[in-house]
C-alpha cells in the first residue's frame, strides 16, 4: 500500500529532495550532449495509462477505470501494478485522494481492479468451456 502511495505523492508533483551527486552529474550531461549533433528525437513511448485508455470513449469514471483495469490485467499486469496504475492516473481516484483522503481511493481502486480480475476470469472460463463443447 505504501508503494501506491508514494506513486500517487509523485504524480501530485511531490518530488524527492535532490542529492548533490546528481546535480553535479547533471550539467556534464548537457554539455556532452550540446556538443554533439542532435539526431532527430525517437518517437515518444505511450505510458501505461496513454496505452491502456487509447480508444475508450467513456467517460471518465468508474466505467472507464474498470475498462482500463481489464486492459491492463488482460496484458498481464499484476493487480498491484493495476492498482499503482489508476491511483496515479484515474481522476475519480484523484478525485478521491483530494476530497476524502488516501484509504477511500484505495478501496476504490481496488475495488475496480477486484472487479476487471473477475470479469477476465468468468471470460476466460467461458472460452475454455467454450473450447471444449466442439
Amino acid at each position: 500500500m505504501y508503494a501506491a502511495a508514494w506513486e500517487l505523492a509523485e504524480s501530485r508533483g511531490w518530488e524527492p529532495p535532490k542529492t548533490e551527486q546528481a546535480a553535479a552529474v547533471k550539467p556534464e550531461a548537457e554539455r556532452s550532449s550540446s556538443d554533439t549533433p542532435s539526431a532527430p528525437a525517437p518517437p515518444k513511448k505511450l505510458s501505461r495509462w496513454e496505452r491502456y485508455s487509447k480508444g475508450i470513449d467513456a467517460p471518465p469514471g468508474p466505467k472507464r477505470d474498470l475498462l482500463i483495469a481489464k486492459r491492463a490485467i488482460a496484458d498481464g499486469l499484476s493487480k498491484k501494478q493495476s492498482i499503482s496504475l489508476l491511483a496515479k492516473n484515474s481522476p475519480k481516484a484523484q478525485k478521491l485522494y483530494r476530497d476524502e483522503g488516501s484509504t477511500p481511493a484505495y478501496n476504490y481502486v481496488e475495488m475496480v481492479v477486484k472487479a476487471a480480475q473477475q470479469q477476465a476470469t468468468r471470460t476466460q472460463v467461458r472460452l475454455k468451456s467454450k473450447g471444449a463443447e466442439r
